[in-house]
């Protein structure tokens, strides 16, 4: 059973009505055009009273350095942001980063990338291509990471697959991988039944962000649903998921392929745990926390 502190953001979530904004269509776009105006990529004040805060423009976008002031080991982690293609990093989302880095004393790589329906596809991962091959130049011979949650882990894994098409076999040690979303059309058998108590997120909305960032590609394209792919040359991949995010089916069809196509994968379902449960405060979010130290420092 989740904890105390977990059932009470549950609770916090189905009383605001944060699944709102992914039951339709049209709530998606509401809350796409609200955002728009009123959410940037600026990290917060407490990120910048933890980490130096560099900023340097990759292929036209700009990707933000965060080196904790207490110092670093040289070692980094790129991390790739949630928000189903179509919204930007949150606040939230930077405070994680923030924590992680100072927890490892790494610095951090944080694209800022083109988002739906403005960008699709295709342009958003040549630029996020561009930025992990700059940030692999500019680790060099120290270990270099990848952390993404959400969309931002899909997106992981298809500029592994990338590079490796084009023949380049790319560094990283690792992909820790949250709540990621492999499939974009989240046709896989369970999905409606976890829909079902998912407090966050809802396949029609998810499927419409799908749908804007796919632009031309197909949505079995491994571009957009990079479980499509090959997945036996991927760095070892380590999901972390919880029993009550829509995204869980897909994560167990991601394990069960990569394990028979040789590939090496470590799959952890929280119980009871919702999409990106690490971003409240909880116990199942400190233990994810440690898991994930464990993961980018071994």
């Amino acid at each position: 059973m989740p904890s105390l502190a977990a059932q009470f953001w549950i609770a916090v979530l189905k009383v605001t009505g944060r699944k709102k904004t992914f039951l339709s269509a049209e709530a998606l776009h509401g809350m796409m055009a609200q955002r728009a105006n009123s959410i940037t990529y600026d990290p917060p004040e407490y990120v910048e009273k933890r980490c130096h805060v560099d900023e340097a423009l990759v292929g036209g976008y700009p990707v933000i350095t965060l080196t904790p002031k207490t110092g670093t080991s040289g070692d980094a982690f790129m991390y790739l942001h949630g928000g189903a293609y179509v919204f930007e990093i949150i606040e939230r989302q930077w405070m994680f980063a923030a924590d992680m880095a100072c927890r490892l004393g790494r610095t951090v790589y944080v694209p800022i990338y083109p988002l739906a329906p403005t960008s699709t596809a295709a342009d958003t991962l040549a630029f996020a291509e561009k930025a992990y091959l700059w940030a692999e130049e500019k680790v060099g011979y120290r270990r270099l990471d990848v952390f993404g949650d959400s969309a931002g882990a899909g997106m992981a894994v298809a500029i592994m697959q990338v590079l490796q098409a084009k023949g380049i076999t790319p560094k990283a040690k690792s992909l820790a991988l949250l709540s990621p979303w492999f499939d974009i059309t989240l046709e896989t058998d369970g999905v409606l039944e976890v829909d079902r108590v998912d407090p966050w997120i809802s396949k029609p909305g998810l499927v419409e962000a799908g749908k804007l960032y796919a632009g031309d590609l197909q949505f079995h394209d491994p571009r957009v649903s990079p479980i499509e792919g090959p997945l036996n040359n991927l760095p070892p991949c380590h999901i972390f998921i919880g029993t009550r995010d829509i995204m869980l089916a897909d994560c167990r069809r991601f394990e069960e392929k990569m394990k028979a196509e040789g590939g090496e994968v470590y799959l952890t379902e929280y119980k009871g745990m919702f999409h990106c449960w690490p971003v409240v405060k909880s116990p199942e979010g400190r233990k994810l926390r440690e898991q994930l130290a464990d993961v980018l420092t071994a």
